[in-house]
């Protein structure tokens, strides 16, 4: 899934990390889409990412733990 340039509240964020059709998704591309902290920390929590392996968040920008906690559950995300 790619989305470039779109801006994605935090509802949107739950939804996408919330969502079991999304359970087998393995590239998710979202740059450059304002997401916030709390967003970036939903899609560390989401419980149906567990195949991604590809996470590309160039543009985002996040702050205090956020990027570390990314970086722990998807080791290849990219900023």
């Amino acid at each position: 899934a790619f989305l470039s340039g779109s801006r994605l509240n935090d509802e949107a964020m739950n939804l996408i990390a919330n969502s079991a059709s999304l359970r087998n998704l393995e590239f998710l591309t979202l740059r450059w889409c304002h997401i916030t902290d709390d967003g970036a920390r939903a899609l560390a929590a989401s419980p149906h990412l567990n195949k991604l392996s590809d996470l590309d968040l160039t543009g985002n920008e996040f702050t205090g733990d956020v990027p570390s906690a990314l970086r722990k559950r998807f080791p290849g995300v990219r900023f």
